[in-house]
């Protein structure tokens, strides 16, 4: 007796000591702590339910669902294994046999709130069509109403069952739990996240092109939260991704509107020495640039000042990534300036050099970018080895393949407009293509680094953890392959297009200085001059002369052929 009452004492305290090592997300120390106890005692039932209950928080579904089939073999009518075992198998992705757990539970424990809500859960969360959809829809609610009816002072309860409407799209009356549940713990974290989550899902926006309420009220909430739980993980993990998004962003953002830019000069500048009318692709660019500033700037502005700070300044590479993207802001602004004012040809050409440059180094900043996205995201604790990281970074990867499209369209973009100024500057295009050749190849680069992260993480997680392909999938063949051909592509095309950036004097030195004309004719039928050395007029003076002189050869030639004519005599007639 005594034995066994000492062995229950031991027991109790290593699953209080779990529970607390849980609550601080230490959940692998938990797991080793109820693993000593259960050498004592390996049959003990509520050890073995506590230890799948933690298996279960590790996503080690299969491991769960053993021992919780062992206590079941060793206690049949043991009720929180049973719960165990619906969990296990939800979290396998078998709904079915997770509902028949359920229920069994359910009729040995008619009044216990949480089998009700996992059942109700798992009815939503696979509703099916027609008439079964609304009878097991009719059915979640119902227990649903069960659960608040028998626990409604419980904060836990009311976010459960918000959680269901969530799944069951009805979130005015998901709100309406959340805001029951606050009122009775206001400083509930659990509450709290749902409602910052609802919240972003539900927020109004100004349409299809307002690219800043949703992601700046993401930040917003997450800070509130942070605010109350500076280790929040879910606040940590989305404020991360929109920083990072929008630094990421903004480092290669000079690189789109280089691009624009270089093609501006090629359709302003034309060979002849005329000058087009400039300032609408000045304002273009202007106005692109303004909203990409713009929009980082707004989209941080929610987020403490010491983490925005901590991702600029102090992960790996910052410094050089810095002065990189700054540098090419700089040269992006400078080029924008003189497509207004700078008209000398030779200077014209050594714009065009500055803004292959400022190329070259938005595209070193965001490969530094990319490359330091591993370690500033475990600096900040945004992600760790579990499988909620991996689904993560799953979705990371398909917005990049996604923007991976929008970039082969800007390619094909480019090269359609290099035909509309064939007749301007040849040099300005290929810096457009090296700007576009940089970003293609920065998509291959970011899923290079993004795969070699999730492997890491994925060799931190025990060998028995369930990554299930619904949530998790890895990168496929055609994927890998798109990446491949879009790599070499980008190698060829920045390989054809760095020879060509004029940083020898070249033919378009001569022209001396552009200046903007009417295209009106002179008494000689040639173009009034465009510049000091306009080109054209004196090639249409010069072929005009050679054509005159071939005209008086012709005649000429015409007059040594006409035959001699012998006068008559007239001498006898006098």
């Amino acid at each position: 007796m005594v034995n066994s009452e000492a062995s229950e004492q031991a027991a109790n305290a290593a699953m209080q000591r779990a529970d607390l090592l849980v609550s601080q997300d230490r959940e692998e120390e938990a797991l080793a702590l109820l693993g000593e106890a259960l050498q004592g005692d390996p049959e003990h039932v509520r050890l073995l339910t506590h230890y799948a209950w933690v298996l279960i928080r590790l996503d080690r579904y299969t491991e769960a669902l053993q021992f919780t089939e062992q206590v079941l073999s060793l206690s049949p009518d043991h009720s929180p294994a049973e719960f165990q075992r619906a969990q296990a198998l939800h979290g396998l992705g078998e709904i079915a046999g997770a509902e028949e757990a359920a229920l069994r539970g359910l009729e040995q424990e008619p009044e216990d709130v949480s089998f009700h809500l996992l059942y109700a859960r798992l009815l939503a969360t696979k509703l099916g069509r027609g008439k079964q959809k609304k009878v097991r829809r009719a059915l979640a609610l119902s227990h649903v109403d069960t659960a608040l009816e028998l626990d409604p002072e419980n904060p836990q309860t009311f976010l459960r069952a918000a959680q269901v409407m969530r799944l069951l799209k009805n979130n005015d009356l998901a709100g309406h739990y959340i805001a029951q549940g606050l009122a009775l713990a206001p400083e509930h974290m659990g509450l709290l996240t749902e409602r910052a989550s609802l919240a972003i899902e539900t927020v109004e926006t100004g349409g299809r092109y307002d690219l800043t309420t949703r992601p700046t009220f993401e930040m917003a909430e997450a800070n509130k939260l942070l605010q109350l739980d500076p280790q929040h993980v879910g606040a940590r993990r989305t404020m991360f991704g929109g920083l990072w998004y929008e630094l990421a962003r903004f480092t290669e953002g000079p690189l789109a509107l280089i691009a624009v830019l270089a093609l501006s000069y090629g359709g302003t500048f034309v060979a002849d020495g005329d000058v087009r009318v400039a300032w609408p692709f000045a304002l273009v660019v202007a106005i692109y640039g303004g909203i990409r500033i713009a929009k980082a700037s707004i989209v941080s502005s929610p987020a403490n000042k010491g983490v925005v700070r901590a991702l600029t300044h102090e992960t790996r590479f910052a410094g050089l990534r810095r002065w990189l993207t700054a540098f090419a802001w700089c040269v992006l602004a400078g080029g924008t300036i003189g497509l207004l004012f700078v008209r000398d040809s030779v200077a014209i050409r050594w714009i065009i050099v500055a803004l292959a440059v400022a190329a070259f180094a938005s595209f070193c900043a965001s490969v530094l970018t990319h490359l330091a996205y591993a370690d500033a995201a475990r600096r900040f604790g945004a992600f760790d080895s579990d499988t909620n990281s991996l689904v993560r970074l799953a979705d990371e990867r398909s917005l990049l393949r996604a923007q991976g499209w929008f970039r082969v369209i800007g390619l094909v973009g480019v090269w359609v407009a290099s035909f509309a100024v064939a007749n301007a500057r040849e040099d300005a295009p290929s810096v457009a293509f090296i700007a576009v050749g940089a970003l293609l190849l920065l998509l291959p680069i970011a899923i290079f680094a993004l795969r070699r992260f999730e492997r890491e993480l994925r060799g931190g997680l025990p060998e028995t953890t369930d990554v299930l392909k619904e949530t998790y999938r890895t990168p496929g063949v055609l994927g890998l392959a798109f990446a491949g051909l879009v790599g070499i592509a980008a190698i060829a095309i920045l390989a054809t297009n760095i020879a060509r950036v004029p940083v020898l004097p070249n033919e378009y030195d001569a022209i001396g200085k552009y200046e903007a004309h009417e295209r009106a004719t002179t008494d000689d039928d040639c173009p009034a001059s465009g510049g000091r050395r306009d080109t054209s007029r004196l090639r249409c003076l010069y072929e005009k002369r050679q054509d005159l002189q071939q005209q008086m050869e012709e005649i000429a030639e015409r007059t040594n052929a006409l035959p001699e004519l012998e006068a008559p005599d007239t001498s006898h007639l006098g």
